[in-house]
């Protein structure tokens, strides 16, 4: 089976994008960071490394490409795919004063969160903020993710 690596927990949205580009027959390797990921393929441990480089909301993602530039790995292919926010939490709406996420679902959610006072904590990742206020178990801080 193909080995794809991605940055981020498992549930991200960049395993979300490689498990429909390879219509989920792959096996994904979850890494900390897109250096990671890079390294992983050129290292020979995945086959494909798959790198969110632009979204509609917050423009380019200014390190994929320099990354990209400074490794000996091509761009073999591109998806097109479609962020869909959750905003998740342990209680209602109203209890939440805090929200963590990935600085780009941060900026994508910018409004809602000023209109509704929250505190912003950038995280690594979209889904490892669902792991953050998992462990944190408290009512009043939610997360940016998605629903997977």
């Amino acid at each position: 089976m193909v080995s794809v690596s991605f940055q981020g927990e498992r549930g991200a949205y960049s395993e979300a994008a490689a498990l429909s580009f390879f219509d989920n027959k792959i096996d994904t390797i979850p890494l900390p960071t897109f250096v990671d990921v890079l390294k992983s393929t050129e290292n020979n441990k995945s086959e494909y490394s798959i790198l969110p480089v632009e979204n509609s909301l917050e423009g380019s993602v200014g390190e994929s490409y320099d990354l990209l530039y400074s490794t000996t790995l091509n761009a073999v292919g591109e998806i097109y795919h479609r962020i869909i926010h959750c905003l998740i939490g342990f209680d209602s709406l109203d209890s939440i004063d805090t929200v963590y996420s990935h600085t780009q679902a941060l900026g994508q959610c910018r409004k809602f969160i000023e209109e509704h006072g929250m505190k912003k904590v950038p995280t690594y990742d979209t889904a490892g903020s669902v792991k953050i206020i998992k462990d944190l178990n408290k009512k009043n801080i939610g997360c940016i993710a998605s629903k997977r």
